[in-house]
Formats: structure tokens, sequence, C-alpha cells
């Protein structure tokens, strides 16, 4: 990232962009001390831009929902859906997180409120901005693509009423916008088309294929039945069908509607499904929910609102459920701070797995850091790499066995598997210096594509976050 070039094509740029530079700014020539020694803080900013980005979505929802809703229940549709938004499990659970995804909620929220604004203000102006928030969320996500779908629909209407020619300099304007945006915040996309175009596909191919074995049932049968229902609940969700039905009939909300539904044909006709993927429909079926509340014949705002707070409990409890998890001490962390406790520094480690394993201070070649503390020779063997890279590092710690094995296994079926190279080595070897495991209470059921060792329907069903670690320290 040094010349700005990111290499990593899979995203766009501009979030990548946003994190390191907030970290540069922040750290300053210490950053690279800080990777190596305290990764979790560079962790942590990402999840402050995800919280952040969590909280400003739901006054962007509600806007949106003013601009989708017919005039005269405009007031109580905002107020159902920023209740709605801010109770609804799904996106505050991904807010936790320092994925891309909350960023990318935000980002289609406002820009599908830029495109239901040209319908009322079809200005030279509004079909600017409109075409400028397109592509800066293109430039967090590519599923912003979809969002050329609203803006036909959006000018069809326009041209509809005589307010604009069918090929009219607006809408080219917007497309020009929206470029701008784009390139200006994702610049080596073009710089470096090659490279971006093979990733690009490679995510395709990946996405429509998935990988073979792991697949999670259907895509229509796991956002419908499982992430959907589970990350809105279930009465919000009938509420979303209800308020659909409705507004099917109000042209106004046409654009909103034609982008969730070209949304939702696109996760549901790929392989590899996570539940984080079903955000890009919660704009339209937040919406379309709170429209349902908002439309109950002679209903005022206050009984609106405690209508959307119970439509939302089930989603709330699951919220409260979350956060009772994530404030018990996750094993990863608990495993790092018990390495840097008793481990001396140097020391030789290896770890099975890469998502899921713990986060240690890295002694690495060339980089001197003033601060004093326990730094460790660490590498891990994980899944993502190609198999004769994994078995490389596997041949070199049975020829030079490591100071520890770090060795994790946890519930979920793909990235909790234990390494099957772990036994051979570690037997006669080794002895087990701590263990940290985990179970379930009660049945429950994982994003298994996602490496979040917690239950997606019951965070409180595991004894405690991330996967069963065990430390094995040479004898």
């Amino acid at each position: 990232m040094q010349t700005g070039n990111p290499g990593y094509f899979y995203y766009p740029s501009l979030m990548l962009y946003l994190d390191g530079g907030l970290m540069r700014l922040g750290w300053g020539a210490a950053l690279d001390c800080t990777a190596a020694l305290h990764p979790d803080q560079l962790f942590f900013v990402m999840r402050v831009i995800s919280a952040i980005a969590g909280a400003l979505w739901v006054p962007a929802a509600a806007l949106l929902a003013y601009r989708a809703s017919p005039t005269p229940s405009r007031r109580r549709a905002m107020v159902a859906t920023a209740i709605l938004a801010a109770l609804a499990y799904l996106p505050a659970r991904e807010a936790h997180f320092g994925t891309i995804d909350s960023a990318l909620l935000l980002a289609l929220t406002v820009a599908l409120h830029r495109i239901q604004v040209l319908i009322e203000q079809p200005s030279r102006r509004a079909y600017l901005l409109a075409g400028a928030a397109w592509g800066l969320a293109t430039s967090v996500k590519y599923n912003a693509l979809g969002l050329a779908v609203p803006v036909l629909v959006a000018h069809w209407l326009v041209w509809k009423r005589g307010a604009a020619k069918l090929v009219d300099a607006r809408v080219l304007g917007l497309a020009l916008a929206a470029l701008v945006a784009f390139v200006g915040t994702s610049p080596f996309l073009v710089l470096s088309w090659r490279d971006a175009l093979a990733q690009f596909l490679t995510d395709l191919r990946v996405l429509h294929d998935g990988y073979p074995g792991f697949e999670q049932g259907t895509a229509l049968g796991f956002y419908g039945t499982f992430a959907l229902p589970v990350g809105l609940g279930l009465p919000m969700c009938i509420a979303a069908i209800v308020g659909l039905g409705v507004l099917v009939r109000r042209p106004q909300a046409w654009p909103l509607l034609a982008f969730g539904i070209a949304s939702a044909l696109s996760i549901a006709t790929g392989k590899y499904t996570l539940v984080r993927y079903a955000l890009v429909v919660v704009p339209t079926l937040i919406v379309c929910a709170g429209w349902a509340l908002a439309s109950i014949p002679r209903a005022r705002v206050p009984l609106v609102a405690m209508l959307a707070v119970l439509v939302a409990l089930p989603s709330l409890w699951r919220l409260i459920a979350l956060d009772r998890a994530l404030s018990l001490e996750d094993t990863r962390s608990a495993a790092a701070a018990w390495m840097s406790a008793h481990a001396s520094s140097g020391a030789s480690v290896v770890e099975d797995g890469y998502f899921g394993a713990p986060v240690l201070p890295m002694d690495r070649s060339g980089l001197t850091c003033p601060e004093s503390g326990p730094r460790f020779r660490a590498s891990a063997v994980h899944r993502y790499e190609s198999m004769s890279v994994q078995q490389d590092l596997v041949n070199a710690a049975y020829a030079n066995p490591p100071d520890y094995v770090v060795e994790r296994e946890g519930l979920l079926k793909w990235y909790g598997r234990r390494g099957a190279w772990v036994p051979g080595l570690v037997e006669g070897r080794y002895e087990l210096a701590q263990a940290w495991p985990v179970s379930l209470r009660e049945p429950a059921r994982f994003d298994e594509l996602d490496a979040f060792y917690l239950p997606f329907d019951a965070p409180l069903a595991q004894t405690q976050p991330g996967p069963s670690i065990q430390i094995w320290k040479r004898r």
C-alpha cells in the first residue's frame, strides 16, 4: 500500500484506503510496529468504522422510508422504519465486527435515498448526487453495481410524467458522476485493470460455484428459512411481505422495490452463502415492514412506534443475547494473553489454522520497535493456502519442531476442523500446557462459511466465544 496500490481487488479500494488512512493517522511511523505487536488495535479501528456505519444506517433508513412512502404516511413510515432498523439483529450484529458489509449497508441506503429523491426533484443536481452516491457505494463493494436497476426505474418514472427525455443529459451526468466517484476512490481498479479483472472474475466464480462439499443448502433455502427469519425475526419478515404487497402499487416505491428484487435474485443464484450477504435486501425489507405498520388505518405515530417495537422483539432478544455473549472472554484472547504471560520472547510458534488462531505479537525481521514485551516467531498452517504451501509448513514444523504448537478445533464444520498434522507432531514431543474448551449448551446453528465462532441463531448457546484451543509446549 506504500504506492497506493492495494494489489487486492476482491473488494474495491475505498474501505481499504479509509482503514489504512485512519491507522496511519493514529499511529504514524509506528504503524508497522503496532501491526506486529498489537494487531488487535488495528482490528479495533475496523470495528469502530463498522459501528459508526451501523449507527448511521438507522437515520439513513428512516430518510429512505420518507422518500419511498406515499406523502400522507411519511412521518409514520419514518418512525416505524427507524425503530425496526435500530432493533434488527442482522445489521446490528454486523456492526459489531470489522467486516465491510456494515459500511455497504449504509452506502446502499444513502444511494437509494438519493435515487428516490430524483423522482420528486429531477434537477441536474439531484441526478449528479445520485450518481456520486452510486459510485461511492460501488467503491465500498461490488454489489452496489445493482443500483443501476433503481436508477433506470427512477428515470423511467421521471420520463413517464414528462419531466425528462428518455435519453437525457442528466442521465449521462449521473453516469459520469458515478464513474468519477468510483474511479476516484478505487483508482487502481483501472490502473491495474488486468489484475483487477482476474480477481473480480475469480470472485464471481466462487460466489456462483461455492466450495464443493461446503454448501449450506440451496441459497434460496439458506436466506429464506435461516438468514433473514433469524436476522430480522419472523414478525418483521411477515410485515415486510405485507408492506411489499402494498407498496408494489405505489410507483414512487418502485426503484427501491426493484433494487430489492434484483439483489434477492443475485444472492439466491449463487452457492457461496453467508448470512451477511443478505444485508443487500435489508433496506427494502425494513422499509416495507415500516410501511406495513404505517399504513394501518387511523394509526397515530405513538401506536405505530409501539407496534414496531413489538414486531422487533424477537430480533431485539437475539441482539441482547449477542451482546451478552460478546461480553465473555474469547478463547483466542485468552490464549494470546497466556502466551504473552508464560512463553519466552522469541519463542517459535506454529498455529493450526489462520481464521480462529490467537493473534500473537510477532517478531518480524528487519523491524525495530522501541516497545518491550514478548514477541514470537509465529507461522500458521491454514486452508486458504495451496496444498503445497501447507505441506511445506508442516514439513518445516516436523523438521524443526517449534517451541509451541497452538491447536484449535471449533464447532464450525469448515473453519473448525482440527489439522490432521497436529497429533503426529505433538505426540511424544510436547506436553499440554493450557486448554480452553468450548461446547454448546443447546442445539444452535452457525453460519458455516463465515469464521465467526459463535452461533448465529442462539449466541448464548455456546459456553464462550471462539474455538476450542490447546497450547502444546515442547518438552
